[in-house]
C-alpha cells in the first residue's frame, strides 16, 4: 500500500489513542471556564479580598497559559483532523486531501498488529463500528481473529489513488479481495463486496458530518448565513420572500451528496442555461426525489461548479400560503403578479413551485387562473421556475393545456435506485438513533430498499421506505433489543403485509418439504401439476427466485372436471391457509372491446379495475383465470407482461404488483387431442408438445403467451379408478358435515361403485359424481331424517336399492 501521505496523521492519531476529542474538549472548556473564573476573582479581589489578589492574578496566569496549550494543541490537531474532509463550498486556504477517509485510514495502519492488516482494521474505532454495522456479533469477530491462520501484509493492500473516492471505503475493499479468509468469514454473515463498501461509504459520510460540525468556522456552516453585498448587483423580491425560502434553509445540505441523481441534474443545468424559457416540469409521485435531485443542483450551484449559474438562488415557493393569506380573487392576483415581477426584476431566482396541480385547484377556488397569471413571466429569461407534479395530477390539469406546455419543458422522473433509497435511508437513521438510542445496521437498510418496491407497490416508495425506518425502533425496543437487523425489518415487513418473507418457521418447512403429499390428499393423480407447484413454491420460498415475476405461473390444459380448479383451490386452502387467498376471474366476461377497461379501469369515468382492485386488496395467494383462452387478445398481452415481469400499470400509470401471487390459467384447449392419445394409449407428457402446436396453430394463444408460463400442465381424463377415490373425497366431506348433526356417514364400495357407475361421464370428469351425491345421497339422507327413520347418534348406512 503505497499510501505515504497518511503517515503525517500519526501524531494526531497518539493524540485520539490517549485520550478521545470529546474528553479532550471537555478538558479544554473547563480549563477556559476555570480561567475567566479565576481573572473575575482577579479582577474584583483589589475590592474585596486584596490579600488574595497576587494569587488569584497568579493562577489566572498559569490558568490562562495551559488555555492557550490546549488551544493551539487543538489547532495542531484539527489542521490534520479536517485535511481529509470535504466541503461543498470552495475555499481557497482550506485545501483538503484527494481522498476522503484518510484519516480513519491512518489509525487503522498505526493499530495493525502481528502485521496483519485486518487485525489493525478491527481494533480501530471505525473497524468496530464497520463490524456492528454489518450485524457481525463482535464475540464472533474476536473469535475469528485470534484463530486466523493467515495474515495479511500491508504491502499486499492495493489502493487506486487516481480517482477522487473514500479511501476507507477502497481500504476495506481491497482488504477483502486480498484476504480469502476474510471474505470467507464475511460470506457466512451473507456480506459481500457491495455490502462491505456500502457499509464503510457510509461511516465516512457519518464522520464527515461529525467533522463539519465540528468545523464551525468552516464555509460550509458559514454560507447559510450567506454573504455582504454577494447580491447587491441584483434586485430585490420583497413578495417572495413574504412566502418562499431559500432551499438550503429549508434543508440539511451536509445530509446530502453529489452524483446520486447525475443524469438528471445535468439535464436540469443543461435546460436552465442553456435555454432562454428554461421552466422545468418535474413529474414523479415521489416528492422526496424530485427534492432530492433539486438540493443535488442547488449544491452544484452553490459550489460553483456551474459557472452560467454563478449566483443564482433557488426559493421554494409556498403558492398555497399566498392563497389562504389573500380573501379575494382580485387580492390573490395583485399579490402573485406583484410577487413574480419582483422574481423577474431580481434576475438571480430559480423559482421552485412544489405541487403546482394542487396550487391550481385551490386559485381556482378563488376562481383564479394561476397557469394564466404566472404564463406571461414564463417567457422571461431574467428568471426560471421549477414545478413540480404528481403523474396522475399532471396529466389531468396540466398536459391537456397546450399553451402552459409549451413554457415547460417536462422531465418524468423515474422510481429512484435502490442504492439511492439507501443512501436516502442512511440521512435518516443518525436522528432516530439518537432519539430512541438503537443501532440500524447496513443489511436492514439495504432489506428495506429491496423489498419495500415489492411489497408495498403502488404506493410512494421512498414514503414507504422511510415509513418502515420510523416504526423499526419501537418494533424492536418492544423485544428488549436495540440493533436492528435485516431480520427485524423481514418480521416487520410480514407484519403488515401477512406474507411470510422472513425466517422460514418449523410450520412452513414441513409444509413446504411434504406439500406434494398434503395436495394429494384433497387432489387425485394429475402428478405432473403437484409436482410442478410444489417445485416452484419451494423455490419462491427459499429466495432462489429472481422476486422480478410472480412466484410462479401455469397453464393447465384438459378437459372439464379433471382437477384444474380443485387443485387451485386446494393449493390456496392448504399453503395459503385461507380459502379467501384464491383470486378467481372468468376470463369469458373479457372478450369484449372494453375488456382491458374492466381489468385496469377507466381514465375517463375514474372506475377502478377490477384486476387493479382485486390485486391491491390482497396481492398474496392465487390468481385464477378460468377459460383462459376466451380472453382477447388486447387481455392476453396484458397478461403476458405480467408473467413477465411480475408489474403493470393501472389507468392512471400506478403500479400494480403481482409478484406474490401464483398464477394459474386454466383452459379446455386441445381437450380433444388430449382425449385421442389417451384413448390410443399414449404418453401424455412425451406427446405434450404437440398438443401445445396444436393449441398455436388454431390461434388460440401465441406462442409467445405461452413460453411465458412456467409451466403447461396438461390434465388426463380421469379413469374410474380415479374416479372412486373422488367419491370418497366427496363423501368425507358430506360425513363431516353429518358429524355435526351427530350422524355418522359409513361409506361402502357399495356405495362408491354406484356414484362412479352414476356420475361417469367422459365430457364433464368428475363434476356429475358431485351432482349424484347432492341429488341422491344427500336427498335420501334428508328425507329419511325428517321422517325420523334416522336419529342423532345413529350410523347412515346407504345401499343401491336405498338411491335407486
Amino acid at each position: 500500500m503505497n499510501l505515504p501521505f497518511i503517515k503525517k496523521y500519526s501524531e494526531a492519531n497518539k493524540l485520539d489513542g490517549f485520550m478521545s476529542i470529546g474528553l479532550r474538549e471537555k478538558i479544554k472548556n473547563a480549563f477556559i471556564d476555570l480561567t475567566l473564573a479565576l481573572f473575575i476573582w482577579f479582577s474584583l479581589s483589589f475590592s474585596f479580598t486584596p490579600a488574595y489578589s497576587n494569587l488569584a492574578g497568579g493562577l489566572s496566569l498559569i490558568f490562562l497559559g495551559l488555555s492557550i496549550l490546549l488551544i493551539c494543541l487543538e489547532g495542531f490537531y484539527f489542521d490534520l483532523y479536517f485535511n481529509d474532509l470535504p466541503t461543498i463550498f470552495t475555499e481557497p486556504h482550506f485545501k483538503t486531501h484527494e481522498m476522503t477517509g484518510s484519516y480513519v485510514v491512518s489509525e487503522i495502519v498505526r493499530k495493525i498488529n502481528k502485521g496483519d492488516v485486518v487485525s489493525g482494521l478491527f481494533q480501530s474505532t471505525a473497524g468496530r463500528v464497520l463490524a456492528i454495522r454489518m450485524d457481525i456479533p463482535l464475540e464472533d469477530l474476536d473469535s475469528f481473529l485470534a484463530n486466523k491462520k493467515t495474515a495479511l501484509g500491508v504491502g499486499q493492500v492495493e489502493i487506486s489513488t487516481e480517482e477522487k473516492n473514500d479511501l476507507f471505503e477502497s481500504f476495506v475493499v481491497s482488504v477483502y479481495k486480498q484476504d480469502k479468509e476474510f471474505k470467507d468469514f464475511l460470506f457466512r454473515y451473507s456480506i459481500q463486496e457491495k455490502d462491505l463498501a456500502g457499509t464503510a461509504r457510509w461511516i465516512t459520510k457519518q464522520y464527515e458530518k461529525e467533522k463539519r460540525a465540528r468545523r464551525w468556522w468552516g464555509r460550509d456552516n458559514l454560507s447559510k448565513f450567506g454573504g455582504v453585498g454577494k447580491d447587491w448587483s441584483y434586485g430585490k423580491a420583497f413578495i417572495l420572500e413574504k412566502y418562499a425560502s431559500k432551499i438550503e434553509e429549508l434543508y440539511d445540505f451536509s445530509a446530502h451528496g453529489l452524483g446520486h441523481h447525475t443524469k438528471e441534474v445535468d439535464e436540469i443545468e443543461n435546460i436552465i442555461s442553456g435555454r432562454k424559457q428554461g421552466n422545468i416540469m418535474l413529474v414523479a409521485d415521489d416528492d422526496l426525489l424530485k427534492m432530492d435531485i433539486l438540493i443535488e443542483f442547488s449544491k452544484k450551484i452553490l459550489g460553483g461548479k456551474i459557472p452560467a449559474l454563478q449566483n443564482k438562488l433557488l426559493f421554494v415557493l409556498d403558492v398555497n400560503n399566498v392563497i389562504v393569506s389573500k380573501k379575494t380573487k382580485a387580492e390573490f392576483e395583485e399579490e402573485m403578479v406583484g410577487l413574480m415581477s419582483g422574481v423577474r426584476r431580481a434576475e438571480n431566482i430559480i423559482l421552485i413551485i412544489p405541487n403546482l396541480p394542487s396550487n391550481i385547484i385551490n386559485s381556482n377556488a378563488l376562481k383564479s387562473d394561476l397557469l394564466g397569471l404566472i404564463g406571461p413571466y414564463l417567457d422571461s429569461s431574467s428568471l426560471q421556475v421549477i414545478a413540480m407534479s404528481d403523474t396522475k395530477n399532471f396529466h389531468e390539469f396540466i398536459e391537456a393545456n397546450i399553451s402552459a406546455m409549451e413554457k415547460f419543458e417536462t422531465m418524468l422522473l423515474k422510481e429512484d435506485t435502490e442504492d439511492n433509497l439507501v443512501y436516502s435511508l442512511e440521512k435518516r437513521t443518525a436522528e432516530l438513533e439518537q432519539k430512541y438510542d438503537v443501532f440500524f445496521t447496513y443489511p436492514s437498510l439495504v432489506a428495506i430498499a429491496e423489498n419495500v418496491s415489492r411489497y408495498f407497490m403502488g404506493q410512494i416508495i421512498s414514503d414507504k421506505a422511510q415509513d418502515i425506518l420510523v416504526e423499526l425502533p419501537q418494533f424492536v425496543l418492544k423485544q428488549k433489543r436495540k440493533i436492528i437487523s435485516k431480520k427485524d425489518v423481514l418480521d416487520m415487513i410480514q407484519v403488515k403485509t401477512d406474507i411470510p418473507v422472513g425466517e422460514i418457521t418449523e410450520k412452513e418447512k414441513d409444509k413446504l418439504l411434504n406439500l406434494e403429499k398434503i395436495l394429494h390428499e384433497r387432489v387425485i393423480s394429475q402428478d405432473e401439476a403437484i409436482t410442478a407447484i410444489g417445485s416452484t413454491l419451494r423455490r419462491a420460498r427459499s429466495g432462489i427466485e429472481s422476486g422480478s415475476k410472480p412466484m410462479g405461473s401455469f397453464l393447465f390444459l384438459g378437459p372439464t372436471g379433471v382437477g384444474k380448479t380443485e387443485t387451485a383451490k386446494a393449493l390456496s386452502e392448504v399453503f395459503f391457509d385461507s380459502d379467501k387467498k384464491i383470486i378467481r376471474l372468468d376470463m369469458s366476461e373479457y372478450s369484449g372491446e372494453d375488456s382491458l377497461s374492466k381489468l385496469l379501469g377507466s381514465f375517463e369515468t375514474g372506475k377502478q379495475g377490477v384486476l387493479t382492485s382485486m390485486l391491491r386488496e390482497n396481492q398474496y395467494g392465487v390468481l385464477l383465470l378460468d377459460e383462459f383462452e376466451k380472453a382477447n387478445t388486447e387481455v392476453h398481452n396484458l397478461f403476458l407482461q405480467i408473467l413477465d415481469e411480475g408489474i403493470f400499470s393501472d389507468m392512471v400509470g400506478k403500479k400494480v404488483n403481482a409478484r406474490n401471487l401464483i398464477i394459474i390459467a386454466t383452459s379446455n384447449a386441445g381437450s380433444n387431442i388430449i382425449w385421442n392419445y389417451v384413448k390410443e394409449s399414449k404418453n401424455l407428457a412425451e406427446n405434450k408438445q404437440k398438443v401445445i402446436d396444436q393449441i398455436i396453430s388454431e390461434g388460440l394463444f401465441k406462442p409467445e403467451l405461452i413460453n411465458r408460463f412456467d409451466g403447461v400442465i396438461l390434465f388426463h381424463p380421469l379413469n374410474d379408478i380415479h374416479l372412486k377415490q373422488i367419491a370418497s373425497l366427496m363423501l368425507k366431506k358430506l360425513a363431516k358435515r353429518l358429524e355435526e348433526k351427530s350422524l355418522e356417514l359409513v361409506i361402502t364400495d357399495e356405495l362408491l361403485d354406484y356414484l362412479v357407475q352414476k356420475g361417469s361421464d367422459p365430457l364433464f370428469g368428475a363434476r356429475p359424481i358431485n351432482r349424484a351425491i347432492q341429488d341422491e345421497v344427500e336427498e335420501v339422507i334428508a328425507k329419511k331424517l325428517i321422517s325420523g327413520d334416522i336419529k342423532p347418534g345413529s350410523q347412515v348406512t346407504l345401499t343401491k336399492d336405498d338411491l335407486k
